[in-house]
């Protein structure tokens, strides 16, 4: 079950189904990015000794993150 932001009918419920699958793989392929990236930043600063974070690739998959969900809400609510 998946929370639409419009209401499912015959006629959309294929296109919103298939909305909702594509935005849930590739949120979750953003998301194992994202915790990809901070763990190999704890890695490399048990390594080093230091405490610094390449705060433009974090900044940059948070962008691509949000930009993602906004993306498929907008992209949700056309196909109604």
């Amino acid at each position: 079950m998946y929370n639409n932001p419009t209401p499912i009918t015959a006629k959309n419920a294929r296109g919103q189904y298939q909305n909702a699958r594509l935005f849930m793989n590739i949120l979750k392929a953003v998301i194992v990015i994202l915790f990809g990236f901070i763990e190999w930043s704890v890695i490399q600063s048990a390594k080093e000794g230091n405490t610094d974070l390449n705060w433009w690739v974090l900044g940059l998959i948070l962008v691509i993150l949000f930009g993602t969900i906004i993306f498929f809400i907008i992209r949700s609510i056309q196909l109604k």
